[in-house]
């Protein structure tokens, strides 16, 4: 998936079974952790400092209560 943003830097989101620890890394570098809140499941994480300009790579993994990644 490719797209383009003008928030810099950007809010990531998405929903995940609750509850679920999230581990968000960029650049294959751990760049935070967030859990999932509310009936929704919902998350959401933004970075602590701009991203680099030009192409950056995300990476989302939610680890259940279960385990299960």
């Amino acid at each position: 998936i490719s797209a383009n943003c003008t928030d810099n830097p950007p809010t990531l989101a998405g929903a995940a079974q609750n509850p679920s620890n999230i581990t968000v890394y960029i650049n294959g570098v751990e760049s935070g952790r967030t859990i999932t809140t509310g009936a929704s499941n919902i998350w959401s994480f933004t970075p602590a400092a701009p991203l680099a300009v030009g192409a950056n790579t995300f990476q989302i993994v939610a680890e259940y209560k279960s385990g299960n990644m």
